[in-house]
């Protein structure tokens, strides 16, 4: 891969939506994260919260237990889960073209306090009109302390695109320094 860009850029999620901000800003930007920065490469939005908020509290969503399993040294529960495209709230936009497409995939939560710990999707319902072949994403999420309070909040994510002409891009977000705003 040939880097394009490295963006740095603060994210809250507000009133039930994610927005960016440059670091330092005063407040948050309402445009699209697209048209705050440039259109090349892979862009991707969801990571903070949007993403494990229509997996775990949509009931759209089919999950189905796995069964238990280890995943980096804790006791995990694994679960699969379907989005389909007719029902589905993930938009993929390839300038000037875009669409909902349906996701797949698997969820590992901490078998004992329940905690999120990983979500891996595969973006496997595309409409024809898209030049996207298939894409993947995974989440990896912790618990942070922000002030008096603990959150469990995503720590890193990594998506990768294949076109249709066989081309790649790929995105990867670490999410960190994270703090309250207000």
């Amino acid at each position: 891969f040939e880097i394009i860009d490295n963006l740095r850029l603060e994210v809250g999620y507000i009133d039930g939506r994610e927005l960016y901000a440059w670091p330092g800003s005063k407040r948050f930007d309402d445009r699209e994260l697209a048209d705050i920065v440039s259109k090349e490469g892979a862009i991707g939005t969801g990571d903070f919260a949007m993403h494990a908020k229509s997996i775990l509290l949509s009931t759209r969503t089919k999950l189905k237990f796995l069964g238990e399993e280890t995943l980096d040294g804790r006791g995990a529960d694994r679960w699969s889960f379907h989005y389909p495209m007719e029902t589905s709230q993930y938009m993929v936009r390839m300038e000037p073209l875009e669409g909902m497409v349906g996701y797949s995939g698997l969820l590992w939560a901490d078998s004992i306090n329940r905690d999120l710990l990983r979500v891996e999707m595969v973006i496997n319902e595309i409409p024809p009109h898209l030049p996207l072949k298939v894409g993947y994403k995974s989440i990896t999420y912790q618990r942070v302390r922000i002030g008096e309070s603990s959150f469990l909040l995503p720590k890193d994510s990594d998506l990768t695109m294949v076109y249709t002409d066989g081309s790649e891009a790929r995105n990867r977000t670490s999410l960190d320094s994270c703090h309250q705003f207000a």
